[in-house]
């Protein structure tokens, strides 16, 4: 069995050239090609902040690590307790195991958050115009996230 059309929210990235995301809502998809009667049984993921020991048992996913789990949906939504810093690249591999429990390849991968400020709050000025005023927008950017 092996991974194929690997996509992070719908896009192709490469190490080089990571997929930009926003700090939630990340899928990661792909396909597998396959002998007939063979099927993805389990995924296993791991996604850290270091691209050492990518594409091998060696890889910490210190950010996520989740071992070989039901999943034959061929994909994940990536769901952390810890905040995605923006403007930061991850790495991550995936892998599948097929109902004869064998194992494809590693599956290697790197996406970076976007660098968009978070708006907190925003007001209109003024607040109901009239067709011949001018209207502005301002707003509050936050420091975090």
């Amino acid at each position: 069995m092996k991974i194929t059309n690997f996509k992070i929210n719908n896009q192709t990235g490469s190490l080089d050239s990571p997929v930009v995301t926003p700090t939630n809502g990340i899928v990661f998809n792909w396909s597998v090609s396959s002998s007939p009667g063979v099927y993805q049984k389990y995924s296993e993921i791991n996604i850290g902040t270091s691209i050492n020991g990518l594409g091998g048992p060696d890889f910490v996913g210190n950010l996520f690590s989740q071992g070989f789990h039901d999943n034959t949906g061929y994909y994940f939504e990536l769901d952390t307790t810890q905040p995605l810093s923006r403007g930061k690249t991850y790495y991550g591999q995936v892998r599948v195991r097929d109902n004869l429990l064998l194992d494809s390849d590693y599956e290697a991968f790197a996406f970076r958050i976007n660098t968009v400020p978070f708006v907190t709050s925003f007001f209109y000025v003024p607040e109901f115009p009239s067709l011949t005023e001018d209207l502005s927008v301002d707003f509050l950017l936050s420091k975090s996230g």
